[in-house]
């Protein structure tokens, strides 16, 4: 890499974003920034990518003006596309912007709005660039090298179950004593037996009927308005739910129900709504338009909309799954092989992503399906759940699982959490339903 840190600013914060930069081309880290301002051009465009694609990290400094820049909005689009871990840096209180938001969500970011803090939050970021960028000493020079491999990512392990042999004993002089013994309660089990099968049938002759069958659990075939759409058995069970690799990891049980086999599709979305949503455009050709393409530009809310709607076409009670229903199902329920993704350790079998996507989604069931026979959830578009992000928050943020066709793979691992504000659309959002047994 020729640097190590790309600045993304407006020209307007020049004066704050300077001491950053002072700050770390003293600890001798390369720095690229752009101080004479953007110029129009396809040739300036090929510096800013350029220089984006030979920084180890982006840094984004976020403020009034930069989250109205158009620049920086495509910067971050870029360092995003290419993978590159973002330090996001707020210098005041201004509110990402939606197209900002939609990138950086995820990220934790340093506070330096309060100058009080700024000395600690230098030292902050400093100890984080160095985290991420290990510095090694050659020729009296300070140089640093990115780690180019991906995150080392654990599979969760798979639950062995361990039997006891059954040991075989040779024959002893009281062996013929207890076989003649075994037989008489082997006879007597019978006997039991089928007493217990004639007293329904007896009580049947007076008048009293047998107990009814349980209904099967099998595939739910389910129409609104001419739209088909599946839903798919899960069994309910404990699980560990969350990454082995930190303190989430947690049991969960969780009572079996239905979840839908694919996301929502823009078709049955039209079939229940009437309408499409409008949002940034709304549904088009560049992001993916068809019947069978995911519904997406969606929030939260105006699930809840649909829902109700599509309640009250089918008499039936469709939600949105639970984060650890969620979960469950994209591991593979009851039939999971501990698979990274949903259905897979390679994603390329799976899950439409920021590598393999062509920068589109793509119609639903065209990969392979997990264990239970469920369709892209990893990966296509991020799917709405039903449970708030952190209950202990003041703010509403909700659950987000399964990554989308424009994030990074780790985005699509079965485990990844994302949040949303509940109004909050985005071209890499949609949902899949669920149903309760």
């Amino acid at each position: 890499m020729k640097n190590d840190v790309f600045i993304s600013y407006s020209r307007k914060d020049t004066k704050i974003v300077d001491e950053f930069v002072s700050r770390l081309e003293s600890e001798g880290f390369r720095v690229w920034i752009d101080r004479d301002g953007v110029e129009s051009g396809d040739a300036f465009k090929r510096v800013i990518v350029n220089a984006i694609k030979e920084s180890a990290l982006f840094m984004f400094f976020s403020s009034e003006s930069s989250n109205t820049s158009p620049w920086t909005t495509k910067e971050v689009s870029i360092a995003v596309h290419y993978e590159k871990p973002i330090i996001p840096i707020k210098i005041d209180q201004t509110v990402y912007s939606e197209d900002i938001e939609f990138d950086l969500v995820n990220l934790d970011y340093i506070d330096y709005t309060d100058p009080a803090m700024r000395q600690p939050m230098m030292e902050k970021l400093v100890r984080t660039i160095k985290s991420k960028l290990p510095r090694r000493e050659e020729s009296g020079m300070v140089k640093t090298e990115m780690k180019t491999t991906q995150p080392e990512t654990k599979e969760f392990p798979t639950v062995v179950h361990k039997s006891v042999d059954t040991v075989q004993a040779a024959p002893t002089k009281d062996a013929g004593k207890k076989s003649k013994k075994a037989v008489w309660i082997v006879l007597g089990v019978l006997v039991v037996g089928a007493l217990a099968a004639l007293i329904p049938m007896m009580l049947g002759s007076h008048g009293e009927q047998p107990e009814t069958t349980p209904k099967a659990f099998d595939d739910l075939t389910i129409a609104a308005n001419g739209v088909s759409f599946m839903m798919k058995p899960v069994e309910g069970e404990t699980f560990v739910m969350g990454s082995t690799d930190d303190a989430t990891a947690h049991e969960v049980t969780v009572s079996s129900f239905y979840m839908g086999e694919t996301e929502v599709t823009q078709a049955l979305w039209k079939a229940v709504m009437g309408t499409v949503p409008t949002h940034n455009g709304g549904w088009t050709a560049e992001t993916g338009l068809g019947d069978n393409y995911p519904a997406y530009e969606i929030s939260w809310n105006e699930i809840q909309t649909f829902i109700r709607k599509l309640n009250a076409l089918t008499n039936m009670s469709f939600r949105l799954p639970t984060e650890a229903e969620w979960e469950f199902a994209a591991r593979g329920g009851k039939k999971a092989n501990g698979y990274l993704y949903a259905g897979s350790n390679h994603i390329e079998d799976v899950a439409w992503y920021n590598r393999n996507c062509g920068n589109i989604t793509h119609e639903v069931k065209q990969l392979k399906p997990n264990e239970l026979g469920l369709y892209d959830m990893s990966g296509n578009v991020w799917e709405w759940c039903s449970d708030l992000y952190d209950v202990n928050a003041k703010e509403t943020m909700r659950v987000l699982r399964g990554g989308g066709w424009n994030r990074n793979a780790d985005r699509s691992q079965v485990t990844f959490r994302g949040k949303g504000g509940p109004d909050f659309r985005g071209n890499g959002h949609g949902f899949r339903l669920a149903l309760s047994k």
